[in-house]
């Protein structure tokens, strides 16, 4: 009777089975969109909230995959991102560069309002961990922050704060790192994201500014002195009272990029009459003329003319009050108003032929 009890079993089994094999071959060629919508659903990721877009999760190895390592290790456990920083890397840190998760599928962070992760240390630890955001054109933003001393901890910081080091409209790299760790380090990451509630940023988070004409010389000699203005006009009322720089530099000299030291570089500045906090929305006002001189002894060859709004609220050479912390970019500079056009590389709006200066 035992062998009759197996086989009477192993049918039992097998029937169910080879019923769902008829279903779903019948299904296959009678429906066959109905297989592919189920499996989608299967395998569809759980949508973020509103409001929320996601840079990077960590429910298992493809998703942490899609980081770079840069001397320290990581790896999935229950959601959260374990990494490893050990003594004697350097930086050790982890990266996301292009991925269709990461920053090549939401390049554009100006719809939102901070940079948000969780953050935990499993053992103790003592330093901080570092952030370095990066747009396409390899400006950076960094800060450091402190590690939650026990349990998880929220860290987030405005975009706000990263809008005068970089272009939110089109990010390039996210880097986690730890200066120079004198242990080994294991400190973990979970919900990497953006957050829009609240506003989208503050003045500096947005472009805003509206280039409208520009009356310059088509040409000028060394040794000579010319006018220049431009018209410009915002695109909602500011409360700020920026003020104007006008920069002209050789074309040759665009690969530096720090404006002051670019060879030629001239710079003028000052506060338009009148204020920028009285200029009505979308009404172009001028800003100049400014009388610039062109030294002999600059470089001859085609000058390219650099005009725009900055904030500075206060005079010296020491640093300047700002209205958020981390106004500067990495150069040095002030924080420059972003043009509305993004076709305005570098606030470039024109260019000038500047030819040798006679004898004498």
């Amino acid at each position: 009777m035992r062998p009759v009890r197996f086989a009477v079993c192993v049918f039992a089994w097998l029937l169910p089975l080879a019923a769902l094999s008829l279903l779903l071959a019948w299904t296959r060629r009678h429906h066959p969109g109905a297989v592919a919508t189920v499996a989608a659903l299967l395998s569809r990721k759980p949508a973020p909230p509103p409001g929320v877009g996601w840079l990077g999760r960590f429910g298992g190895d493809a998703e942490t995959g899609r980081w770079r390592r840069d001397g320290a290790e990581l790896a999935a456990e229950n959601g959260w991102g374990r990494v490893t920083f050990r003594k004697g890397a350097g930086l050790p840190g982890i990266r996301l560069v292009d991925d269709i998760a990461g920053p090549a599928g939401l390049r554009d962070w100006s719809p939102y309002r901070r940079l948000a992760w969780e953050m935990r240390v499993p053992g103790a630890a003592d330093g901080r961990l570092s952030l370095i955001v990066k747009d396409a054109d390899d400006r950076r933003f960094e800060r450091s922050f402190p590690l939650p001393a026990r349990g998880a901890g929220r860290a987030a910081v405005d975009l706000a704060e990263m809008s005068p080091f970089i272009d939110l409209t089109r990010l390039g790299e996210i880097h986690f790192f730890m200066r120079n760790p004198g242990g080994e380090i294991v400190v973990e990451l979970a919900d990497i994201r953006l957050e829009r509630d609240g506003p989208a940023g503050e003045v500096l988070g947005k472009p805003f500014v509206v280039f409208d004409r520009l009356e310059a010389p088509a040409s000028a000699r060394l040794g000579e002195t010319i006018s220049i203005s431009a018209w410009l006009s915002v695109a909602a009322p500011q409360p700020i009272p920026y003020s104007v720089f006008l920069h002209l530099y050789p074309e040759a000299e665009r690969g530096e990029r720090i404006p002051a030291r670019r060879a030629g570089y001239l710079h003028v500045e000052n506060a338009p009459l009148p204020p920028v906090t009285s200029w009505p929305a979308g009404s172009p006002r001028q800003v100049g003329p400014f009388t610039v001189h062109l030294p002999k002894y600059n470089p001859a060859g085609r000058y390219l003319i650099r005009i725009g709004l900055y904030n500075d609220l206060s005079s010296g050479n020491g640093p300047r009050e700002v209205p958020c912390r981390g106004a500067y970019d990495y150069a040095g500079s002030f924080p420059k108003c972003r043009y509305t056009d993004p076709r305005l590389d570098d606030f470039v709006v024109g260019s000038i032929e500047v030819m040798p200066g006679g004898d004498g």
